[in-house]
């Protein structure tokens, strides 16, 4: 009756697949969900873009540059600022001795 017992994805992978086979499946798992994420990031810096430029558009032409030229800058900043916050102490410090990165 054992034989057909249904157990956990992982006892099912070990007992038909070898570690190769099961390296290259979790390879492809990731490629896939990598892939999809970055289709839904390219998406919605596309979209975000479209729904700026529709605003920018309709502006006087001065603004229309400040907001075509501010918006990266401040996207930047952003994105940059919540790095430094989110990822302290995980990677990369700086060394002000020798003015180059140490793994830590």
């Amino acid at each position: 009756m054992s034989r057909w017992r249904i157990g956990t994805l992982p006892d099912w992978m070990r007992s038909r697949l070898s570690d190769n086979q099961r390296f290259l499946a979790l390879c492809l798992l990731a490629g896939l969900l990598c892939g999809l994420v970055a289709v839904g990031f390219h998406f919605s810096i596309h979209h975000l873009f479209e729904s700026l430029w529709g605003f920018a558009e309709k502006q006087d032409p001065v603004i229309f540059a400040a907001v075509m030229l501010g918006a990266p800058t401040f996207a930047g900043l952003l994105v940059g600022a919540g790095g430094e916050v989110l990822c302290a102490g995980c990677g990369w410090e700086r060394d002000s001795a020798d003015e180059g990165g140490v793994l830590q």
